[in-house]
């Protein structure tokens, strides 16, 4: 009886050993005698106790990466230091184990390399305004280079670019430059257009002027034919008329016209 007993608790332990339950955050890493066989998804899995043996626990959730400080020459020769962060999951748990001892500072010094090789090619003016071209470019030749540690880059971020006082300085002065020299531009061309508009007025005026002294002299000649064919026409009713009927000549004012006899009454 004492020896079922004992079977049975030795089955009890055996069973408890044997089953490993695996949260949804992680992967188990199994090794038999020393050497890695599988890897433990979540959920409940069975292993042999003794023979097999769980080494390591792995999260599988996102990590973030500590911001990094990385000093750069610019293509122009301008020394800036660009802070990044960078996002990365481990997608083979075997890989990012056995393959490097440590993932964190694998990565930090490979996206120092990257950075400085990518930003050498730029101009200080180019690091300013392309951050997301340079963070597409860093993720990109990172997730080549990490790929064999069994890791996925998410995502990169550049945080700030700082520049010494210099720089700073000189950067400030062609700003004030800059400023100026568009503040002399709008002047210019704020003289110009007020130029060109008085010019289009004065020319609007004379247009005007010109018009109205044309009206006037087409009025100052009408008037002057009007009068003109009313003299006319007043005299006209002083000239004589003469009818004629044979031998017979007869003439009288316009005025008498309607005084005179008909020819047919003559005679």
């Amino acid at each position: 009886m004492v020896t079922f007993s004992v079977i049975v608790i030795f089955l009890f332990i055996f069973a408890l050993l044997s089953i490993k339950i695996v949260p949804q955050s992680q992967v188990y890493l199994v090794e038999q005698f020393g050497k890695y066989i599988k890897t433990l998804n979540a959920g409940l899995n069975i292993i042999i106790p003794i023979v097999n043996t769980v080494t390591q626990k792995i999260s599988i959730l996102e990590r973030q990466l500590p911001a990094n400080k990385i000093s750069i020459i610019t293509k122009d020769n301008v020394e800036i230091h660009l802070t990044t962060t960078v996002f990365y999951r481990v997608i083979d748990a075997a890989k990012s184990y056995y393959r490097i001892s440590n993932v964190d500072q694998a990565v930090q010094t490979t996206v120092t390399s990257i950075v400085r090789s990518t930003c050498g090619q730029l101009e200080f003016d180019e690091v300013q305004s392309r951050r997301e071209f340079i963070s597409e470019k860093i993720q990109t030749s990172l997730s080549e280079a990490c790929s064999i540690w069994g890791i996925e880059i998410t995502r990169t971020e550049i945080l700030d670019v700082v520049v010494d006082d210099a720089t700073r300085n000189a950067m400030q002065q062609q700003l004030n430059a800059e400023r100026e020299r568009r503040a002399t531009v709008t002047r210019a061309e704020g003289d110009r257009q007020s130029q060109q508009l008085m010019a289009d007025a004065e020319l609007y005026t004379a247009q005007k002027q010109a018009e109205a002294k044309r009206v006037l002299a087409e009025a100052d000649a009408f008037a002057t034919i009007t009068a003109r064919w009313d003299h006319l026409r007043f005299w006209k009713r002083f000239t004589p008329y003469c009818l004629n009927e044979g031998n017979l000549t007869i003439c009288a004012p316009i005025m008498a016209r309607s005084s005179l006899p008909n020819p047919s009454q003559i005679g």
